[in-house]
């Protein structure tokens, strides 16, 4: 598993009981093995502290986690759990900002498969995902996201977590709960205890909860054409 920071992780770590040791927060439930890693904020951090920890040891799945934005103005998005289909690197690329284009490196996105059946079993809303270093906070910004991504909501690193597995040939899935609107001319609604809170419980529920064993057998699904057991 991986977040970006602690306060995104301190639920679940708190009512998973999960230990620290070695750099990472640890435990054992009665279908998983759980390593949980922090990358930090942003593409950098989550590229290479992923890319380190699943190179040092082998894993079956890669669940990324945490909060991200909405493009839209309907405060009561904020607080409900989405796992992100596509992820497009919406910063990396050619810019014109006289017209508002924009001319991404990846222009396809990162389909994120596993992210999709997930939506359907578990009956929790799913679209791509615009991965940014830097939110979509100006008016300018936000003009050249909308008309050149297709995208629904925002972060800083799902792409790039997405792209380390891609390139690893790893399982994964990514769960996030809508911290705040992004909206033009106004810094949006913002409600990240509520985000925090949502997103503990949700993932409490799938490892540790009445949800654990469909979980188990979710996944257990998805690694078989890998040729991999848990």
């Amino acid at each position: 598993m991986s977040a970006a920071v602690y306060r995104e992780a301190e639920k679940f770590i708190n009512d998973g009981r999960l230990v620290f040791d070695n750099g990472l927060y640890c435990c054992k439930t009665d279908f998983f093995s759980i390593d949980l890693i922090l990358t930090g904020v942003g593409g950098a951090g989550a590229t290479y502290y992923l890319t380190r920890q699943t190179m040092k040891k082998e894993y079956d799945f890669v669940l990324g986690f945490g909060v991200c934005g909405v493009y839209s103005n309907d405060k009561l998005l904020v607080g409900q759990m989405v796992c992100p289909n596509k992820a497009f690197f919406a910063d990396l690329g050619f810019e014109n900002r006289k017209t508002a284009t924009f001319l991404p490196l990846d222009a396809n996105g990162i389909s994120i498969k596993v992210s999709e059946r997930f939506s359907t079993a578990f009956n929790i809303a799913t679209g791509a995902v615009n991965t940014r270093n830097f939110p979509s906070t100006k008016p300018n910004d936000l003009d050249v996201v909308l008309k050149n991504f297709t995208a629904k909501y925002e972060t800083m690193e799902s792409a790039y977590c997405a792209n380390v597995c891609r390139l690893q040939k790893k399982s994964y899935l990514e769960l996030r709960c809508v911290s705040n609107t992004i909206e033009q001319n106004c810094a949006g609604f913002w409600n990240l205890s509520v985000s925090f809170y949502n997103l503990g419980l949700f993932l409490y529920d799938i490892f540790f909860g009445k949800n654990s064993e469909t979980f188990y057998n979710f996944v257990k699904l998805e690694i078989e054409p890998f040729g991999k057991k848990i």
